[in-house]
């Protein structure tokens, strides 16, 4: 299945929940769901931190050597673009092209192969928003 077919069933599946007739919702739907999903490929479905940019600008200076590692799909490439964000990572790793979700070490050990310059496990920091994950 496509990211896009994935995200479609969830999305449908999303608003029959919220007690949208069925019936309504196949009229609407197609073009409903392009404008969610093509909102989601830019900075538009998104807003930054104030101290994003600053506190990235500084770990980049250190010489920190960053990446993105993340459970999405391939439109977060463009997102990182669109939000000015992808010159301060090293790669951009989302899990569809990964072949891997978190909390899989592959992802992890694809990150740490991505990242180059030989970086053993116990030298890496992965922040993330999910515990598990």
């Amino acid at each position: 299945m496509t990211s896009e077919n994935w995200w479609k069933e969830l999305v449908y599946a999303t608003f029959l929940e919220a007690g949208v007739q069925k019936q309504e919702l196949d009229r609407k739907f197609p073009s409903l769901f392009y404008s969610l999903y093509t909102r989601f490929r830019t900075k538009k479905g998104y807003s930054l931190f104030p101290d994003v940019t600053s506190t990235l600008e500084e770990l980049k200076k250190r010489g920190f050597i960053m990446g993105v590692i993340s459970n999405s799909d391939e439109r977060l490439l463009n997102v990182m673009v669109s939000l000015k964000l992808d010159k301060y990572f090293d790669f951009i790793l989302p899990s569809c092209l990964a072949g891997h979700e978190k909390p899989a070490s592959d992802i992890f050990q694809k990150a740490l192969h991505l990242a180059g310059q030989n970086i053993d496990s116990s030298e890496a920091l992965h922040v993330g928003d999910d515990v598990e994950k």
